[in-house]
């Protein structure tokens, strides 16, 4: 295998939710810089970004996800973590909040964050 270092912002502090720069909000970053990790990530934090430069320059106001999906856990992740030593993130069930119920069965406590996310998303449609 390939050993190799990806650079990346201290996004908390740097960067809003909406993956714009706090001092300069019409400048966007997305994708590793940002301290997402892998494709999936960086493709959902560019299209976030896309959507919310878009936003900008039409005058509207942010688009947050909700924190239950993981667009929404990756929004609050990179401007928000209060970890000392922050790190890039890939997608996990760990970034979102927890169920209210506590489910061993791996399988249905996944399905059953995924249908809270979907939930969620159709809620705010």
């Amino acid at each position: 295998g390939v050993m190799h270092r990806n650079s990346f912002l201290r996004s908390p502090g740097l960067l809003n939710a909406d993956f714009s720069v706090i001092k300069r909000p019409e400048l966007f970053f997305a994708g590793q810089i940002t301290g997402v990790e892998g494709y999936m990530e960086s493709a959902a934090s560019g299209i976030t970004a896309g959507i919310h430069c878009l936003r900008y320059l039409s005058g509207h106001s942010e688009l947050l996800f909700p924190d239950v999906t993981l667009v929404g856990a990756f929004q609050r992740y990179i401007s928000g973590s209060e970890s000392a030593n922050y790190q890039p993130m890939g997608a996990s069930f760990g970034l979102l909040p927890p169920l209210d119920e506590r489910i061993k069965n791996k399988q249905e406590r996944y399905e059953r964050l995924a249908g809270r996310s979907l939930a969620a998303l159709k809620k705010n449609d």
